[in-house]
């Protein structure tokens, strides 16, 4: 959730599209024992994006950048929904899309609110696949100055993984937190 300019789902594109062509040259095998990245877990995999905002706009005003969508990854790799990341249609069409997929990972960066991360929270965390990761981005804004978002992510992660029902299904995976730094602190749940 949280398209804003593209440049990250152009990211996550161009790392499934590095799999897959990883994967065509190891015969198949995302790696030496075919473990890792790739494989045939990449063909045809997608990133499906979500904002209230066009990504050919954004909300960089007044700055030059490129269009997100003119990239050849985008059509080939990315499926954007404009609309709330909450709202019933999207969330209709985001589990439409994800029926079937062998692996789903889901990113939640849009508003930083506590309600609005609890509310994304809830409504994706059925839809991530056992191994993978719903991460949720800027937690550390709790930590910080910034008032805007408190209770931010944090917070929203905290009482999300209080939950019996939640916590039996994730767990915080710090390690991803290299030298105890991170943007997204307690931020990368593991599905279980």
């Amino acid at each position: 959730t949280g398209t804003n300019n593209g440049g990250g789902s152009l990211f996550f594109a161009s790392i499934l599209e590095l799999a897959e062509m990883a994967s065509d040259n190891n015969g198949g095998a995302g790696g030496s024992n075919g473990s890792e990245v790739g494989g045939s877990h990449s063909k045809g995999a997608r990133v499906v994006t979500i904002d209230v905002n066009d990504p050919a706009v954004g909300f960089a005003v007044g700055q030059t950048r490129s269009n997100p969508m003119d990239s050849p990854l985008w059509s080939k790799r990315v499926t954007f929904l404009r609309g709330m990341s909450t709202a019933s249609e999207v969330l209709a069409q985001v589990k439409e899309l994800a029926r079937g997929a062998e692996r789903v990972m889901v990113v939640l960066d849009s508003d930083h609110k506590e309600a609005v991360v609890a509310e994304e929270l809830e409504a994706y965390a059925d839809l991530v696949t056992v191994g993978q990761y719903l991460i949720v981005e800027d937690t550390r804004l709790d930590r910080t100055l910034y008032r805007q978002t408190k209770p931010g992510p944090m917070s929203a992660v905290k009482k999300f993984l209080a939950k019996p029902e939640r916590s039996s299904m994730y767990t915080a995976d710090r390690s991803k937190e290299v030298f105890g730094f991170s943007q997204h602190p307690m931020g990368y749940l593991l599905r279980k």
